[in-house]
């Protein structure tokens, strides 16, 4: 049976040739825009041929021998001109049917992928950073990524996280944290949850969904939004430094985030030495209870903020940093070859990642050998009373601590190994008089925002990734 079709092959063949006349092409291009099956056609062929045209450019030498190249170039050049000429036409065409909108066939952009950091997408078809979206579900499972929507608003996505594209004013997240910017144009845009929604009026805000969970928190970086509960009908209003939760039940305060499990990680060497409990976080302003977590050894660097504004507690700056320190028992220092500082990275739930500068540097501070230094409260240290602390300033007092090198936590970076190693870190080790060698973390990064992530590495006492461990190579 022959192929109803047949004719519009012979048109793409007089496309490719370069014998079509204006007459057919008119007629080609009315009929492709009559039938999407016809289009769908057209596209395998023009993929086809395009090809087929790319490999004859990229491998000719492997086709003809220089002699047969040099004999039949004045039929190449013949046929070369008009086979461009048609693939050039049959390329315009193409890009004009499928990036021209047509009614019921190919549906209206949403928001396009702007930037990418480390991202991995799980969905259908080639993602990447200047994608166009249709509405449809896009999933991130690793990475970050910023969205931009035709309405000019910003959704900045942190991994893992699921969300929704509906429309350019309004999206669906199921999971996972995202930071939306709205400029004017985009006042009004809809952020949907499994509990309700909020309502933009011109401002910056952060939501977190946990997968699993219930609980959806809404915090506000500036301006104002308004949060709506679907089950009560109830709102609210929720203004900057303001955050809430939206449950099953209703809105209410926001509550710190559960830190999320790591994998374990193993390590080798030839001796390790683990903290057994030698460890803690400081926090400025001394609120251990509301910042500050066992299992978690936190580090940030926080803008700062003048107490004397009048601004709530939980506004003011919030500088971390963390101590750990480690018996050396059994250790010859005279016979040590190399040390390295191995910790596991952690999800802190507090904070977003887009807020972070592209690289955070994470600064390891010797402490001086000491018995007075290095024996510091490790359930509730305050931050004045800490080894390195100058008063309740946030400046390290370098008469009790030295700088051994640093290392960097890349944004998109929300857990893993991390392996610190350095001559400096080696020859304090190799020093110790005293039996025992202590550390500080400090943060030398300032951050876009306060409401930035917070870094965190497992202590010995988290339920899933392995604290920290000083690992030596000796002599012997």
């Amino acid at each position: 049976m022959n192929d109803p079709h047949d004719d519009l092959d012979k048109l793409i063949d007089r496309i490719s040739d370069g014998t079509i006349d204006r007459e057919q092409f008119s007629e080609l291009e009315a009929r492709l825009l009559e039938d999407p099956a016809l289009r769908r056609r057209f596209r395998s062929r023009m993929r086809l041929e395009a090809n087929l045209h790319s490999e004859c450019q990229a491998t000719p030498a492997e086709i003809l021998s220089p002699a047969m190249m040099a004999s039949h170039r004045p039929s190449l050049f013949r046929w070369a001109v008009p086979v461009a000429a048609g693939i050039a036409a049959m390329l315009a065409l193409a890009a004009f049917l499928i990036f021209r909108p047509a009614a019921g066939d190919d549906p209206d952009y949403v928001a396009t992928i702007v930037s990418e950091e480390g991202a991995a997408w799980s969905a259908d078809g080639m993602i990447g950073e200047g994608a166009r979206l249709v509405p449809g579900t896009m999933r991130l499972e690793k990475g970050l990524a910023s969205l931009r929507f035709e309405s000019g608003a910003v959704a900045d996505l942190e991994a893992p996280v699921t969300i929704e594209l509906l429309d350019p004013m309004r999206c669906r997240l199921s999971r996972g944290k995202a930071v939306f910017e709205m400029p004017e144009s985009a006042q009004g845009f809809v952020v949907e949850t499994p509990n309700g929604h909020a309502v933009d009026h011109g401002t910056r805000f952060a939501v977190s969904l946990e997968e699993g969970s219930d609980q959806v928190e809404f915090g506000v970086l500036s301006g104002r939004i308004s949060v709506h509960h679907d089950g009560t009908q109830s709102s609210a209003d929720v203004l900057r430094g303001d955050r809430v939760v939206l449950t099953q039940s209703g809105i209410g305060d926001a509550a710190a985030a559960d830190p999320s499990p790591s994998e374990r990680t193993t390590n080798s060497g030839l001796l390790r030495f683990r903290t057994d409990g030698r460890e803690t976080s400081i926090v400025h302003g001394d609120m251990r209870e509301d910042f500050l977590e066992s299992e978690l050894l936190m580090v940030k660097r926080d803008i700062p903020v003048s107490n004397e504004q009048g601004l709530d507690p939980i506004l003011w700056s919030k500088d971390r940093r963390a101590l750990v320190a480690f018996d050396l028992d059994g250790l010859d220092p005279r016979e040590l070859e190399q040390a390295a500082l191995r910790l596991n990275l952690v999800p802190s739930g507090r904070g977003y990642a887009y807020l972070l500068p592209e690289s955070t540097t994470i600064e390891v501070y010797g402490i001086r050998d000491v018995p007075d230094l290095e024996h510091w409260d490790s359930t509730g240290l305050k931050w004045v009373d800490a080894p390195g602390s100058v008063g309740e300033g946030a400046e390290l007092d370098k008469s009790e601590v030295s700088l051994l090198g640093s290392f960097e936590i890349e944004r998109s970076r929300l857990e893993g190994p991390v392996v610190f190693e350095s001559a400096e870190l080696t020859r304090f080790v190799s020093q110790d008089r005293t039996g025992v060698v202590g550390f500080l973390l400090a943060s030398s990064s300032m951050p876009k925002d306060s409401w930035s992530l917070v870094h965190a590495f497992a202590s010995s006492q988290h339920p899933e990734a392995a604290g920290p461990m000083l690992e030596v190579r000796t002599r012997q």
